[in-house]
C-alpha cells in the first residue's frame, strides 16, 4: 500500500472513530467488533476505490467488497457480521445512499455462505457476555466479572484463570506477554495485544488488591488457603449454572417451535443441534474463533492463500491454546 494511499485508508478510519465516538448503541463488545470490521473495509476502499469520504460509500463499494470476502474464503458468519458493522456506522455518517441487504446482495448475484446451523457453537456471544458480566456486578460478584474478562481476552481455561498470581499480570502489563501454565505443566505465551486485554489486566489486578491480595505472590482470584484454587474454580462454574438463563440468548434454548424437526435434521447429518447451555469454557471458544479471523486477515493481507493463511492461523490459534493440536483446533472454531 502505497503512502498516498495509506493516508486515504487513515482519514477515513478517522471519519468512522468519530461516528464510534458519538453512539452508544449496542454493547462497548459489538461496537468495537464493528469497528474493527469498517476499518479493514476501510483499507478496502482506499485502495480499490480512492474514496476520502465514508459517507460516500456506494452499493458499488459494499457489494465489490461483500464478492471479495467471499472470494477470499470468509464464513458466512464472519460476512454477516462484518457487513452489519459496515451498515451500522454506514447509517451512522447520515450518508444519502443505502446499502443493500443481504438479499438484494443475494438478486445482485453476490451469493454470501450460508450461516451452519445445527453445529455447536459454545463461544458466548458479546451479548452474553455483556448481559453476564452487568448481572455479576449487580451482585457484588466481581471475582466472576474479571475472571469473564480474562478468560474472554486471553482464552484461558478455568483452572488457569484460578491459578493466576498477581505476578503474572503485573508482568504482562510490562512485557506485553502473559506467560500462563497449562495442562500437564505445559508454559506458554499469550501476547497482550488490545487494548481491551490492558483494561481486563488491571481490572483484575485492581480486583485483587481491592481483596487483600496485593503480593506478587498472591492469586488473583483465588484464596492462598489450601485448595483455594479448587474452591475458586467450583465458585466460578456454580455462577455460571445458577444464573446462565439469565443472560443465554434464546438460540440455544431446545425448546423452540422447530426443536424436533431441526435436531432430527442435524443428527441426519452428523452434527449435535446448536442448544448447548453456556460453560466457562465457552469463553476460550470464543477468544479462539475471534483470534482465529484476526490471524486469517493479517495472513491474506501479506498474500498469502486462503488455504495457506487458514493454516497459519490455526496453528497460531493452537499454541495461544496450549494444545498444540489442529484436530482440537477446529473444534474451537466451529
Amino acid at each position: 500500500m502505497s503512502d498516498k494511499t495509506m493516508n486515504l485508508k487513515l482519514n477515513l478510519i478517522c471519519q468512522v472513530n468519530k461516528l464510534m465516538n458519538r453512539t452508544n448503541s449496542h454493547s462497548i463488545e459489538t461496537r468495537h467488533r464493528y469497528e474493527d470490521a469498517t476499518e479493514r473495509f476501510c483499507g478496502f476502499i482506499a485502495e480499490e476505490f480512492r474514496l476520502q469520504k465514508f459517507k460516500n460509500v456506494k452499493p458499488k463499494h459494499f457489494e465489490s467488497y461483500v464478492a471479495k470476502m467471499v472470494t477470499d474464503g470468509y464464513s458466512g458468519k464472519t460476512i454477516t457480521t462484518d457487513l452489519s458493522g459496515i451498515r451500522f456506522f454506514h447509517e451512522l455518517s447520515e450518508s444519502r445512499f443505502i446499502l443493500p441487504t443481504n438479499s438484494e446482495l443475494k438478486k445482485s448475484g453476490v451469493n454470501i455462505p450460508p450461516v451452519e446451523v445445527g453445529i455447536v457453537d459454545r463461544a458466548w456471544t458479546d451479548i452474553e457476555i455483556e448481559k453476564a458480566k452487568a448481572i455479576s456486578s449487580a451482585m457484588g460478584r466481581l471475582d466472576v466479572t474479571a475472571g469473564i474478562d480474562l478468560s474472554r481476552n486471553f482464552g484461558l481455561r478455568i483452572n488457569e484463570l484460578s491459578s493466576l498470581r498477581v505476578s503474572q499480570l503485573k508482568n504482562a502489563l510490562i512485557s506485553d506477554e502473559l506467560i500462563v501454565k497449562g495442562k500437564g505443566g505445559v508454559v506458554r505465551i499469550i501476547l497482550v495485544r488490545t487494548a481491551h486485554q490492558v483494561k481486563s489486566l488491571n481490572a483484575a489486578i485492581n480486583y485483587a488488591i481491592g481483596s487483600g491480595r496485593d503480593r506478587y505472590s498472591d492469586r488473583v482470584l483465588a484464596s492462598s488457603e489450601k485448595g483455594g484454587v479448587r474452591h475458586k474454580k467450583e465458585s466460578l462454574q456454580n455462577w455460571i449454572s445458577n444464573h446462565r438463563k439469565k443472560f443465554e440468548e434464546d438460540f440455544r434454548q431446545k425448546y423452540s417451535a422447530n426443536y424436533e424437526s431441526q435436531k432430527a435434521y442435524c443428527e441426519s447429518q452428523g452434527f449435535k443441534l446448536n442448544c448447548e447451555n453456556i460453560s466457562w469454557h465457552g469463553l476460550r471458544h470464543a477468544y479462539a474463533q475471534e483470534r482465529y479471523e484476526e490471524l486469517c486477515a493479517e495472513c491474506l493481507s501479506k498474500g498469502l492463500s486462503h488455504e495457506n493463511a487458514a493454516y497459519q492461523a490455526r496453528k497460531e490459534v493452537s499454541h495461544e491454546l496450549g494444545h498444540y493440536r489442529d484436530s482440537i483446533t477446529n473444534v474451537y472454531l466451529r
